[in-house]
C-alpha cells in the first residue's frame, strides 16, 4: 500500500486497526486485531494473497487532510539519468517525509524528458521547493513545476487509463540502490524492447522504515526504493501476451 503519504504515515497496511474475514470453511472471524487472533492480524498486513480467507471489512486509522498540497514535477533528459540516481542516493535518507515521490523512466522515442521525478508534497509551494532544493541543486534538472492545489483536486486530477493487456514485475532494492550499470542496462532495455515499457521507482524511507520489521508481515522496511517494470502488450496475440 504505497501511496501519496506513505513516507509520512507508513504503508496502508500499517494503518489497519482491525479486519473481518470469512475463512475457507465458512467461519466468520470478527475484529481481527492485535489482541484477537494476533497471528492472523500480523499475517494479513503484508503477506499478500496467501489464501487466509476473504476479507469482508477493514478498519483503518485515519489522518487529517492537509489544506494545501503541492504537485511536484522535476524532469530530466536522457543524458542526465545517471546523475539523477547519484543525486537521489545522497538525499534519500534526509528527504522531507511530507513527500512520497516516485521516479519514472520511459522510452526515449522522440521525447525530450525521459526521466521524471513526481510527488505530492503535503504543504505549500514554498515548503515543497525547500524540501527538494538539495535534489534540484545536485541533479540540475531541465524542467521543474510546482502547482498548489487541494487534496481533493489532486485526487480528481489523477490520470485514468483504459484497460489493456500488461505485465509487471516488482523488485525491492536496498541502499545504495541499483549500480549505474544496472540503470543503464534498464534504460537500454526500455528503449529497445518491442513492447512499450516503463520503470517506476517508489522511494521508501520515512515512516515506512520507522515501523519495526517485526510489526507485521511486511518486511521491506530498509528498502531504498521498489522498482516496478511495467510492459504493455496491446495488439499482440494472446500467446505473446501470456508469455510476456
Amino acid at each position: 500500500g504505497f501511496g501519496y503519504a506513505a513516507r509520512k504515515y507508513g504503508m496502508s497496511s500499517d494503518s489497519i486497526i482491525s479486519a473481518d474475514m470469512v475463512t475457507a470453511n465458512g467461519t466468520f472471524l470478527s475484529s481481527i486485531n492485535s489482541t484477537n487472533n494476533p497471528d492472523l492480524y500480523f499475517a494479513l498486513r503484508g503477506a499478500g494473497n496467501a489464501g487466509y480467507g476473504i476479507i469482508t471489512s477493514l478498519t483503518f486509522k485515519i489522518y487529517p487532510i492537509p489544506p494545501i498540497i503541492t504537485a511536484i514535477n522535476i524532469s530530466y533528459v536522457s543524458e542526465q539519468v545517471e546523475f539523477v540516481f547519484k543525486s537521489l542516493e545522497k538525499v534519500a535518507k534526509t528527504l522531507n517525509n511530507n513527500i512520497s515521490p516516485y521516479i519514472r523512466i520511459v522510452p526515449k522515442n522522440d521525447r525530450l524528458y525521459i526521466c521524471l521525478f513526481y510527488g505530492e508534497f503535503l504543504g505549500s509551494v514554498e515548503e515543497a521547493k525547500s524540501a527538494v532544493k538539495e535534489l534540484i541543486e545536485l541533479s540540475n534538472p531541465v524542467y521543474t513545476r510546482f502547482v498548489e492545489m487541494s487534496w481533493w483536486d489532486m485526487i480528481k486530477g489523477a490520470p485514468t487509463y483504459d484497460r489493456q493487456p500488461s505485465k509487471s514485475s516488482s523488485y525491492v532494492i536496498g541502499s545504495p540502490g541499483l549500480p549505474l550499470e544496472g540503470i543503464n542496462f534498464l534504460r537500454n532495455f526500455i528503449d529497445n524492447v518491442e513492447c512499450t515499457t516503463k520503470a517506476i521507482f517508489d522511494l521508501y524511507g520515512g515512516a515506512i522504515s520507522r515501523f519495526s520489521v517485526n510489526s507485521s508481515a511486511f518486511i521491506h522496511r530498509e528498502a531504498l526504493y521498489v522498482l516496478q517494470i511495467a510492459m504493455h502488450v496491446k495488439g499482440y496475440s494472446q500467446e505473446v501476451q501470456a508469455n510476456a
